[in-house]
């Protein structure tokens, strides 16, 4: 049986290429909420088939499908939490960075989620804790469709030493061109363990025959 590598908790490999971030840290908008919470009645009230799940809500793979480097429209950071009278302590924060990366067959690709200078805005803004409330990476293949490749995908938090480290898996196919994913793991953490720990590992399958490339994927985070 053709078994996968073990995940380890290796060094973070060099990257091909120098990441392009952007982060957003803004008031809590109340609002947000309200419209969000006014169109899913509307929708509701026209009859719309409305399923009231997040993959619905995210749409994903429409959004994705559109163009190799479109950004997925999410659901307001507000529409996530409940309705909270302190909003005023809170602060929404919405992190968003792309690199070309080479991960072939037994090799791991491991990244932390933020980059240093995202982790140094967080600082600045003199908070010291973080809820992760949604993370989302997105794959994009840099070679033909239809090859058989598969990526494994894994977000974990690696100041376990365990299982307990991990907080969900993924195999996805790959022969589409691009795939999505997104987990809700409703987890706070101190911004240092949040930059230092919460982690994605990567593993492919299928690039046993890929050779002197720069990089075969694009992942976005």
């Amino acid at each position: 049986m053709d078994r996968r590598p073990s995940v380890s908790s290796t060094q973070t490999q060099a990257s091909t290429s120098q990441p392009e971030f952007e982060d957003q840290i803004r008031d809590y908008r109340s609002s947000q909420r309200r419209r969000h919470n006014f169109q899913r009645r509307v929708n509701s009230l026209i009859r719309r088939n409305y399923r009231e799940v997040l993959e619905e809500q995210l749409q994903p793979e429409q959004q994705l499908s559109i163009s190799l480097r479109e950004r997925a429209n999410m659901v307001p950071a507000e529409a996530l939490y409940a309705s909270r009278s302190n909003t005023s302590q809170h602060r929404v924060y919405q992190h968003l960075s792309e690199e070309a990366i080479s991960c072939l067959d037994e090799q791991q690709v491991d990244r932390p989620f933020i980059q240093p200078e995202s982790y140094q805005a967080l600082n600045r803004s003199g908070f010291r804790f973080i809820h992760i409330g949604l993370a989302q990476v997105r794959l994009q293949i840099l070679h033909r469709r239809d090859e058989g490749t598969q990526a494994l995908v894994i977000f974990r938090d690696n100041r376990w030493q365990n299982d307990q480290a991990i907080f969900a898996t993924m195999e996805v196919d790959l022969s589409r061109g691009n795939h999505i994913i997104f987990i809700v793991p409703d987890t706070i953490m101190t911004l240092g363990d949040f930059y230092r720990h919460f982690q994605i590992s990567i593993q492919t399958r299928g690039y046993t025959n890929l050779r002197n490339g720069e990089a075969n994927l694009i992942l976005t985070r």
